[in-house]
């Protein structure tokens, strides 16, 4: 087994070497990039309940934003969940790592004129937003950060992708799978159809499936232990 590690610049050294230490082959090759972006600064003090939607959040939103603000915070997934900690907050976390999870706590079943922060990057998904608003919340984005697609791949990537016998492909995102779709040549298609994907979440795992890709292992979550375990027990 040889993994393609595809998360932004910075996102992949912390797997890369887990792998290692299980005797996984694998290369880093960021096919998304992730970039500040800068929206004007919401008062989190205002807010009853923050939402962070995955772990870049955390690394681009305002540190000393948080450590003003007495709220109620979340987060979708265990890594994002990990990363706040790390800062000293406390956040909750559902057992099942999605929005659908995310809304089927607790905590989120009574929003009635509560005021909810989403931070989030620019674009992506409204169904939490849309869920929220029904359940009576007054719902806000704050987007802290943006993705750029295409980044440019060196002539030679995807030859060195072949040469080290790449057949396991890492992707977070609905974006990033795009991305890789759009940057692999036509007369390498063959091959990257016949790679097995490793996915995050039964929505990327379905337009994986819908683009193509037969060969796909669901994780659990983003969590790189998470991603260690399943590729290491090697199941479809």
């Amino acid at each position: 087994m040889n993994v393609l590690l595809t998360r932004p610049q910075g996102r992949n050294e912390n797997l890369s070497a887990l792998l290692n230490g299980a005797g996984i082959g694998n290369i880093i090759s960021p096919i998304l990039k992730i970039v500040p972006h800068n929206e004007t600064h919401p008062d989190i003090t205002q807010y009853n309940k923050v939402i962070f939607i995955s772990k870049n959040a955390v690394d681009f939103v305002d540190r000393k934003a948080l450590n003003l603000a007495n709220v109620d915070y979340f987060a979708v997934g265990k890594s994002t969940a990990e990363a706040l900690v790390s800062l000293g907050q406390k956040v909750t976390t559902p057992a099942i790592q999605s929005t659908e999870g995310l809304l089927a706590l607790t905590e989120l079943s009574s929003v009635e004129n509560q005021k909810i922060l989403i931070i989030r990057g620019v674009g992506g998904r409204e169904d939490l937003k849309h869920q929220l608003q029904i359940g009576g919340a007054n719902v806000d984005y704050w987007q802290v950060y943006r993705r750029i697609v295409n980044p440019s791949l060196k002539p030679s990537s995807i030859s060195q992708w072949h040469h080290i016998k790449i057949d396991h492909i890492l992707i977070t995102s609905g974006e990033s799978l795009l991305n890789l779709i759009n940057l692999v040549a036509d007369q390498d298609k063959d091959w990257l159809f016949n790679c097995t994907l490793v996915v995050i979440s039964e929505r990327i795992a379905l337009l994986a499936r819908k683009h193509g890709f037969s060969k796909l292992i669901l994780c659990n979550s983003a969590n790189d232990k998470d991603i260690l375990a399943k590729l290491a027990k090697g199941v479809l």
